[in-house]
């Protein structure tokens, strides 16, 4: 059947919703999606089929209840080690792919390149790794897992977890030299080069694509015949260019430095071009300062900067580093102007930020330092930054060249300056890494950990000691660069909390505390706990109830369920620690709390709502717009991850849940796992789990979150709770692959 996308509402309701739930698209442009009752998988460009949501959502709310009902795929019992095969099948089958040329294994987000990208991301990478950390799994697939790892460990060579790999790649998608636009690996420049502005933002396809920075020319000042002279070097361009040269773009301003009383002759040009390159995330900057004939300019001193930072940002702090390798960081007010120290490398970056959100901007000379960095502040903040460069003449034959490399990054550890000159040079030919850090470290931490745990434990038979050395000195340096740079110890420390992320590592410690029971892992794992306490604001309008977020009590924002639930599942794992604290049982109850039963009506974080009950979760009883809910079913797994673990403590007593609670946990619990499995389709002899129940299709996030949360075996082995059970589950079958 071909739907057109602009008409499918006169396709009668009854008639269409038992389509969308049947069939699948296996055509789509920009005017029609062709369904067909076989296909395999989604044969589509993903570009063209983000209307399907849209025609779900119309077609249920307007087909009849009967045939709502009627169009129900019948259902059919697995029991959980058959379900968890199933699921962790699909990943094999669909999203591990070979990093062609590099020897790595990874995890693709979808199983065809989505929105034209194929990326690779680090914690998708270490999300499978956990699960197929699994004996039962490895033994299914006994390299997967280490393979998984080896990437991990290539995307972490120095002191960051590098965010993602992706095929080397700089394209002009956009050529008017006025509102161009340059589509790189992991940045995308914009800008318009007769105003001399280069905007670049870090690639995304989910919306978060923003300007983090704003390229400007500066001025030119020298002199000539006596005469001082100034030329605004922007205000003066004349001419502009855009060229695709095979794997490189080369983006061009010129500006006419003229004489003071006489506007018609020309003294010399300013040059600058943008080099965009197919294997590096740096862009090289140059600016030639070339004199007209039989003209010499004499003390020449030139600038070149970024504007508009106070708009895109927070950078706040400036680090420097000297040839002879010394680092400086200094607040930005008290560190402009910054002279005299002859940086090889400066950056400006957000202090204030998450380490893996918190923007930064690169710069490493190649033609000698600057001699100057100024600019211009807004209260704490950088507004504007130029840097400046001297030359004592120049002539036609004999230019004065400037050259710098410059990159973007938007998360990293940021008082490492000589790693990030390295990366600022860095070049891969093929496949790129992301110079960002990752945003869950605490991810690739329990992915490393959880290998340790049952490499130690005797599950995988003969290890080399060699590769658990090597694993645990990889662990522990992480460890330790994570936590310097939670900085628990200063007041705004909830800035930098990813509540998520530390409920991670707090589930690497345990980990890792119960491999290696004679380290610091444990009392390291409490002082985590504890600021993972810290971050719990109570709920308006619900008696003894918290929600765990990294905002501040009287500031509005929005709580995120996925990291709710994370913080609820590091807190009940750590229960079953022994000397486990007194304050764990009462914040778990405040957490669960906080937890509700809703068919969202309204959007949240910009999704569609629901006609069938998950779990919200909001600011207050009453809130429907500072909410968040389980429209997407990754939060789902993991509520149900940690409902399990908190179930079975209750039973056993190592947590102390009063009756009322209990009977909510198990609501909870019901609700989640129905909403999630309404967007699990059993085919043939895998399952796959929909990252929502209008989407099409699974993602490399939501598969494994899934497969742990409906299946508990992971922290039945890890907790050493051999009664921990799960129930039977039931999945959609569809008769068609």
């Amino acid at each position: 059947m071909a739907i057109h996308k602009g008409d499918y509402t006169a396709i009668p309701a009854d008639v269409l919703y038992p389509v969308l739930i049947g069939y699948r698209p296996v055509f789509a442009n920009a005017v029609f999606i062709v369904m067909a009752s076989s296909a395999i998988g989604v044969a589509v460009d993903r570009d063209h089929i983000g209307a399907l949501s849209d025609m779900m959502t119309w077609a249920r709310a307007h087909a009849t209840p009967a045939i709502v009902q009627a169009t129900l795929p019948p259902r059919m019992t697995l029991a959980p080690g058959d379900a968890l095969a199933r699921m962790a099948r699909l990943i094999a089958r669909d999203l591990v792919k070979p990093v062609k040329g590099t020897g790595l294994t990874a995890v693709a987000e979808t199983a065809l390149p989505f929105a034209g990208t194929r990326w690779f991301w680090g914690d998708d990478a270490a999300k499978v790794a956990e699960l197929f950390c699994l004996p039962t799994l490895r033994a299914v697939e006994p390299e997967l897992v280490d393979r998984l790892i080896d990437t991990i460990l290539a995307l972490s060579r120095d002191g960051i977890i590098q965010r993602r790999l992706g095929p080397a790649e700089a394209r002009v998608e956009v050529a008017e030299t006025t509102d161009f636009r340059v589509l790189g690996t992991f940045v995308i420049t914009s800008g318009d080069l007769s105003r001399g502005r280069v905007r670049q933002a870090i690639r995304f396809n989910d919306g978060r694509t923003r300007p983090i920075v704003c390229f400007v020319p500066g001025t030119l000042e020298c002199e000539w015949r006596g005469r001082r002279l100034t030329c605004d070097i922007a205000a003066s361009i004349f001419a502009h260019s855009i060229e695709q040269h095979g794997d490189h773009v080369l983006l061009r301003h010129v500006s006419t430095i003229r004489h003071p009383d006489d506007v018609m002759r020309e003294l010399g040009t300013v040059t600058c071009t943008y080099t965009l390159a197919a294997g590096r995330s740096a862009v090289a900057v140059d600016l030639v300062v070339t004199p007209a004939r039989f003209v010499t300019l004499r003390d020449i001193s030139v600038t070149s900067g970024l504007g508009e930072l106070n708009e895109l940002g927070w950078f706040d702090t400036i680090t420097s580093l000297s040839e002879m390798g010394d680092v400086a960081i200094t607040e930005a007010p008290l560190g402009l102007p910054l002279t005299g120290k002859n940086p090889a490398y400066f950056g400006f970056w957000e202090s204030r930020a998450l380490p893996g959100h918190a923007t930064g901007v690169h710069i490493v000379p190649d033609d000698g330092p600057p001699v100057e960095i100024a600019g211009t502040v807004d209260g704490e903040r950088i507004a504007s930054l130029q840097w400046r460069y001297r030359s004592r003449s120049a002539t036609r034959h004999k230019p004065f060249v400037i050259r710098d490399e410059r990159l973007v990054t938007a998360g990293g550890y940021y008082d490492r300056a000589p790693e990030y000159r390295a990366l600022v040079r860095e070049t891969d030919p093929a496949w790129c890494r992301d110079p960002s850090m990752t945003y869950d470290t605490g991810v690739e931490l329990n992915a490393v950990a959880t290998w340790l745990f049952f490499a130690i434990n005797g599950h995988y038979g003969n290890v080399p000691l060699a590769r658990i050395a090597a694993l645990r000195a990889w662990y522990d340096r992480h460890l330790a660069l994570y936590l310097d740079h939670l900085r628990l110890d200063e007041p705004n420390r909830h800035e930098r909390i990813f509540v998520r992320g530390l409920a991670f590592a707090i589930l690497s410690l345990d980990t890792a505390a119960r491999a290696f029971p004679d380290a610091c892992y444990r009392d390291t794992a409490d002082q985590l706990t504890e600021a993972l306490l810290g971050t719990e604001v109570a709920v308006g309008g619900i008696d003894d109830a918290g929600i765990f977020g990294s905002g501040l009590p009287e500031a509005a924002w929005r709580p995120e369920l996925d990291s709710q639930c994370a913080a609820l599942l590091a807190l009940g794992r750590m229960a079953y620690a022994p000397e486990a604290a007194a304050a764990l049982s009462p914040a778990i109850a405040r957490g669960l709390a906080a937890l509700r039963i809703s068919i969202p009506t309204g959007s949240s974080y910009g999704n569609d709502p629901l006609d069938h009950p998950t779990i919200v979760i909001g600011r207050h009883r009453q809130d429907d717009d500072l909410i968040d809910t389980g429209f997407w079913t990754y939060k789902l797994g993991l509520a149900l991850r940690a409902f399990h673990i908190i179930a079975h403590g209750a039973e056993i007593g190592v947590i102390n849940l009063p009756t009322p609670l209990r009977a909510h946990l198990a609501d909870l619990d019901r609700t989640a796992r129905e909403a999630l499995l309404y967007a699990a389709e059993c085919r043939n002899d895998v399952i796959e789990v929909r990252t929502s129940f209008n989407a099409g299709e699974t993602n490399s996030e939501t598969q494994p979150w899934v497969a742990l949360g409906l299946v508990s075996d992971l922290e039945r082995v890890i907790v050493g709770e051999p009664t921990m059970v799960d129930a039977s589950l039931r999945f959609f079958r569809f008769p068609h692959v």
